[in-house]
């Protein structure tokens, strides 16, 4: 192909740098539309996790509630088990619910779990959401004052 001089010229290079100008403008268009829609997802996923994380703390209060409620309808009190350790022991709820390892406040935890689950017939895993603990903590626990009890070693 010749090339284009004069008036033709000029023209076919204007309409080549307005094309590129505008591929250039939708080309950013393209990526700011893109950062947008990222942005928002990003928004969106930290709003859902926010909601998810309250969902879950909603539905362990609920089930450590059920537990406890389930426990009393028998005729039996999960309170009544609780104040029983707390003054044996010389502690308070708060306490045996703490995350602390102290010796004396794990033996009282042990021990409430330990008479929970026979004397309640609760489960591991409700008397865990009651202490806010793990169903494997409260196996141990049960362990341990068994251990206490039976005379089969130190224990702590």
């Amino acid at each position: 192909m010749k090339p284009v001089h004069g008036e033709a010229g000029r023209d076919a290079d204007a309409g080549v740098q307005a094309a590129g100008a505008e591929v250039e403008r939708l080309r950013r268009e393209l990526v700011d539309a893109a950062f947008d829609r990222y942005a928002a997802a990003d928004e969106l996923a930290r709003t859902l996790t926010g909601q998810l994380a309250e969902a879950q703390a909603a539905v362990e209060a609920a089930a450590s509630d059920y537990y406890v409620r389930r426990a009393e309808s028998a005729g039996l009190s999960v309170e009544d088990e609780i104040i029983q350790i707390c003054m044996e022991y010389g502690v308070t709820q708060t306490q045996l619910e703490s995350p602390s390892r102290r010796p004396h406040l794990c033996e009282a935890r042990h021990e409430l779990e330990y008479r929970l689950r026979p004397n309640q017939g609760m489960l591991y895993k409700q008397i865990g959401l009651l202490l806010h603990r793990d169903h494997s903590t409260i196996i141990h626990g049960v362990r341990r004052a068994a251990m206490r009890r039976n005379g089969t070693g130190a224990i702590i």
